[in-house]
């Protein structure tokens, strides 16, 4: 798809919509080519900040486990020998409300610190309902040696594909390993149902380790696998004053989550 290709999109989906539409943002597919060309000549923008993840790692599961540890860097191996020196243990939620409750409680605590915005608990509860043929999602946890909660993942297993959701980790136990263990309790369990993939869903557009997604970046890394790039977000512009001003808010709101203001 070509940048005049968006054009044309665009202008018929705005032909079908309200007049107030100011501005309509695309999140292109991984790997999307032919997106190159000077968007200047045109209406459409990439933007500064990207709703959708700008990279992702995606391990290959075709070999089965036996080879996705071997593609492990030393950064993931030496955190699961402190996972399993450290007596980490991970089980399943079993569905159990207190259990999710603990849960949540350290996922707020979690997007406090890292600064991104959590989901709401009604939302988090009508993801781990749903089951269809297709997939469903699970909360996997972590508990230290002395029983209590250390973290825990909710990861989505389709026919094809995992894909890691979120995640959250006491700031105290992240060296001992717990995050790392609780991923590779997951790509063991997306290899038992089928899954050909696991996806931890989100790095930076650098991949460098800098930034506010620096821990980030070097904690997804560790598990080897493909680096991903997807386009940034692409906004085509109805209304030019209008979107100038919600891409300023836009970007302060950001700034104000990530603390550089």
């Amino acid at each position: 798809m070509t940048g005049v290709d968006m054009e044309v999109l665009s202008q018929a989906i705005l032909s079908l919509l309200p007049h107030g539409v100011f501005v309509l943002r695309y999140d292109l597919p991984w790997g999307t080519p032919g997106l190159q060309e000077d968007f200047r000549i045109s209406r459409l923008r990439s933007c500064k900040e990207s709703v959708q993840p700008v990279a992702t790692v995606r391990i290959s599961l075709h070999k089965g486990m036996s080879a996705v540890y071997q593609g492990f860097r030393q950064r993931c191996r030496r955190n699961l020998k402190k996972a399993v020196d450290n007596g980490i243990t991970i089980r399943h939620w079993e569905k159990n409300a207190t259990v999710l409750s603990q849960w949540y409680e350290l996922y707020l605590g979690t997007a406090r610190r890292d600064g991104f915005s959590p989901r709401p608990l009604p939302y988090i509860k009508d993801v781990l309902e749903v089951e269809e043929s297709d997939g469903q999602a699970d909360l996997y946890v972590a508990y230290d040696a002395n029983g209590d909660l250390a973290g825990g993942i909710i990861v989505l297993f389709g026919r094809q594909e995992a894909v890691y959701l979120h995640g959250s980790s006491r700031r105290d136990v992240f060296s001992m390993g717990a995050s790392w263990l609780l991923q590779v309790h997951a790509m063991e369990k997306a290899c038992e149902v089928g899954c050909k993939v696991y996806d931890l869903h989100g790095i930076s557009a650098s991949h460098d380790g800098r930034g506010h997604l620096g821990r980030l970046d070097l904690f997804k890394t560790s598990f080897g696998g493909e680096i991903i790039d997807r386009p940034a977000s692409l906004d085509f512009i109805r209304g030019r004053l209008r979107r100038r001003a919600y891409v300023m808010l836009e970007n302060l709101r950001y700034s104000v989550r990530r603390g550089t203001v």
